[in-house]
């Protein structure tokens, strides 16, 4: 039996990776929520480089620190 458990087929068909197999209103809100959540996602480090001017000794290249470490930490936790 153990032999069994090793030889069974562990992949996984490519048509569920591209979400094929899947409800196409469940497959359009997981679009939809993938994009949005990227869009926003993406807003605070442009956001932060329209303010850079504001604060003291901020650049592009401490902007794109900050975000590196909070996706980093966001990550990991």
């Amino acid at each position: 039996m153990d032999k069994l458990f090793f030889m069974l087929k562990r992949s996984t068909k490519i048509n569920h990776y591209f979400l094929k197999d899947i409800n196409p209103v469940i497959r359009f809100l997981i679009l939809s929520d993938t994009i949005l959540i990227g869009a926003a996602g993406l807003l605070g480090p442009i956001f932060a480089l329209f303010i850079e001017q504001f604060i003291d000794g901020g650049n592009e290249a401490v902007a794109g620190i900050a975000a590196g470490i909070y996706l980093f930490s966001r990550s990991v936790l």
